[in-house]
């Protein structure tokens, strides 16, 4: 057991590199951490302006992105070169996650809406159709569609370019955690209905 205690806020957010050699997470202290797996503190990388919501490592393991307080979401290498920020969200990122081929990011905001961006920053969709914050999003295996959960008690799935398949319902309380199956053909949720 590892008990990782340098951060000075609640940590909201925490990732394994796909190497499972490292760890990543995320604070209200505006700090992302980088430690090794015996605990030891590697790196701190400062988000400077908000509180740190999301991290999710890179497929391939030596960048990282956040999702910030303020919308912002940042893209960082593991050397700690500068970061690039993707603007778009007009509050708190909830979610962030790159695609298994790794040439896009998904991202889903108190503002209601979910955003696929390139590595560049441009955004190719935004994703509209919940009625409250979107607080968790999630690629199919293939990167063919996405699923989205929001406190609006509802689960929905996406094609890529934009276009709404079905609204899944059911909870009676906001939908905070959705996963794929690695087949594709389930999607697992977690509900604040517990």
């Amino acid at each position: 057991l590892q008990v990782l205690h340098e951060h000075g806020g609640r940590v909201l957010s925490a990732a394994f590199s796909p190497d499972c050699k490292f760890i990543l997470t995320g604070s209200s202290d505006k700090n992302v951490r980088l430690w090794d797996l015996h605990g030891n503190l590697v790196k701190t990388f400062d988000a400077r302006d908000a509180s740190v919501a999301a991290v999710a490592f890179s497929p391939g393991g030596n960048s990282f992105i956040a999702g910030l307080g303020n919308g912002t979401v940042r893209w960082w290498d593991l050397n700690g070169n500068r970061p690039r920020d993707f603007n778009g969200h007009k509050d708190r990122v909830y979610s962030v996650t790159f695609s298994r081929d790794g040439r896009h990011i998904l991202t889903a905001s108190k503002d209601g809406t979910v955003r696929l961006w390139n590595l560049k920053g441009k955004q190719f969709q935004v994703f509209r159709g919940h009625d409250a914050p979107v607080v968790a999003a999630a690629f199919t295996p293939g990167d063919t569609h996405i699923v989205t959960g929001s406190t609006d008690n509802t689960l929905r799935l996406w094609q890529l370019r934009g276009k709404e398949l079905h609204v899944f319902t059911g909870h009676e309380d906001g939908v905070y955690s959705v996963a794929f199956s690695t087949c594709g053909q389930q999607v697992l949720t977690g509900s604040k209905d517990r």
